[in-house]
């Protein structure tokens, strides 16, 4: 019994997808994409594009597929040319590992030509259960579906089959419902820590990952003048930032050292330029850097005058310097990047919640 193809006819039925009335395109020509090509076969699908990086895998496939289905057009494609297949309006099916978790960001198809063809996409992933490939389809206004059910149709399968006993539609919508939130607790980060230079936003979009994951909000600026008793521009006059920067490592293994979790910690634009700051960093939690312009923190940041390296004349020259010089030091530092130049602190923060928790 192949629950691959039990599972995934299934979860395409239960969302409403009438199989046999589109063309279908699979990306992939592994197990899943075997499957998932005589499903298609079997469910009636009249034409059939198989994508791969490995063009003779999916030719190869295709020919086993057209001998069981004589009547169906199967065809195989580059991967890299996805753009170009030769259908309108047609059902997508996702079945490479590109995207599975931790490496939510990959995409198997780049081409914008190819989300303005289909009409549904699938992503055989379960974890995250929003890909980056299903996040490309749904914003071209496409249907969109996880690979979620999927897995709860393979599992019912599999009971089904080795106990003779039937899961109800109410049961098996109890187990999605389990499995989504199982996959969820795993996927959550044991703390964010938001890095970046001032004016990229930490603060605030702290405050709005906060509310959104339900996790408490740590400023490691408020902390250091807490600890401190006096302001940053205060501890900058009396200790220099050589000073600042070992409050800041100080704080750091602290909250190591007290085993914090399910915090979001925003940290001040200059933690990283302490390099034993960097592993510190990373021992917390995932740490998102939030990328920003030279131009964008001096709009940002207007004439604030609590920046104590910010004081002066030509503040964009001094910011572009800065950037220069912590550059590498972030990348560093960072499980990956947000560009928030052009983004709210919401889009931001829904952005760094889809590429760690999914």
């Amino acid at each position: 019994m192949n629950t691959d193809y039990i599972g995934l006819k299934r979860a395409l039925e239960v969302q409403g997808v009438n199989i046999p009335s589109y063309n279908a395109v699979i990306i992939g020509a592994g197990g899943a994409a075997r499957a998932a090509a005589f499903m298609c076969g079997t469910c009636g699908v009249r034409g059939l594009v198989i994508l791969n990086r490995t063009v003779q895998k999916a030719v190869d496939l295709a020919g086993d597929v057209k001998k069981a289905f004589p009547w169906m057009n199967v065809s195989a494609m580059p991967l890299s040319d996805a753009g170009k297949v030769p259908f309108e309006n047609f059902l997508a099916i996702q079945c490479t590992k590109v995207g599975l978790a931790p490496d939510n960001a990959a995409c198997p198809v780049e081409d914008a030509a190819f989300y303005q063809k289909l009409a549904v996409a699938f992503d055989c992933i379960y974890n995250p259960e929003k890909t980056a490939f299903l996040q490309r389809a749904a914003n071209t206004g496409k249907k969109a579906i996880g690979g979620i059910d999927m897995l709860t149709y393979q599992a019912i399968a599999s009971f089904e089959a080795w106990t003779g006993k039937e899961i109800s539609n109410e049961m098996a919508d109890g187990i999605r419902t389990e499995l989504s939130a199982f996959i969820r607790e795993q996927n959550r980060p044991k703390n964010v820590v938001l890095i970046g230079f001032m004016g990229s936003g930490k603060t605030t979009v702290g405050a709005k990952l906060s509310k959104k994951l339900g996790m408490k909000q740590i400023d490691l600026d408020a902390m250091i003048v807490e600890d401190a008793r006096m302001p940053v521009t205060e501890i900058f006059r009396k200790e220099g930032e050589n000073g600042f920067r070992r409050r800041e490592t100080k704080i750091l293994q602290k909250l190591i050292e007290d085993g914090t979790r399910d915090c979001v910690i925003s940290t001040g634009g200059g933690i990283v330029v302490q390099e034993e700051n960097q592993p510190l960093l990373k021992a917390l939690g995932t740490v998102v850097l939030l990328e920003v312009s030279p131009d964008t923190v001096v709009r940002r940041l207007g004439k604030d005058s609590t920046r104590p390296l910010l004081q002066g004349p030509d503040r964009v020259r001094k910011v572009r310097t800065l950037l220069v010089r912590r550059q590498n030091a972030y990348a560093r530092s960072a499980d990956f990047t947000v560009d928030t130049n052009a983004k709210t602190a919401d889009e931001v923060a829904d952005e760094i919640i889809r590429r760690t928790i999914g």
